[in-house]
């Protein structure tokens, strides 16, 4: 099974923002991204679900043989929508490769994004296991993410950032 980068990580993260990403009861970083994005450094802190019941879009979905392995980052100290970015890898059991994979910066929230093209492939996965709490992933980033103005806009190859990075976490097991 294959899921569009239009619809699935978009819906996510859009239900996120329903959901009030921006309230935090405690947060535990579970994660990491270290990236450079158009020459400017950046950092990320990927969250473990809180008290609330709050999830922060890392995790570990198991659909028969492939696995999503979903790691949204913030910025430091900061639960919002704005300055996040978003990987989303579908990888077969007992391989490293992907099936298919995504990246979204979403430097202003959701009116302007910055997100990988279909078919360039930016994330190379080093380590990736499941544990019975859900799994843990690591890995590099390398490529280009180009402007997407609106949702229901195609991403546009004439107007891209490049990013290099590192990203390693802890994946919680969705809950169902």
């Amino acid at each position: 099974m294959r899921y569009t980068r239009n619809g699935v990580i978009v819906v996510a993260i859009a239900a996120g923002l329903a959901l009030g990403l921006t309230k935090v009861v405690a947060q535990e970083t579970i994660g990491e991204i270290v990236a450079t994005i158009d020459g400017d450094p950046f950092e990320f802190h990927a969250l473990a679900p809180d008290a609330s019941g709050a999830e922060y879009n890392t995790s570990l979905q198991v659909f028969g043989p492939m696995q999503i392995v979903s790691v949204m980052g913030f910025p430091p100290g900061r639960v919002t929508m704005r300055g996040t970015i978003q990987l989303t890898i579908t990888i077969p059991s007992g391989s490293l490769e992907s099936y298919d994979q995504e990246v979204i910066y979403a430097p202003n929230g959701m009116s302007i994004m910055w997100v990988s093209l279909d078919g360039e492939d930016l994330i190379t996965v080093e380590h990736f296991e499941t544990t019975a709490a859900g799994g843990e992933v690591s890995g590099k980033l390398s490529g280009r993410v180009c402007l997407k103005e609106s949702l229901f806009t195609e991403p546009d190859p004439d107007r891209c950032k490049t990013i290099e990075g590192t990203f390693s976490a802890r994946l919680p097991a969705a809950q169902s």
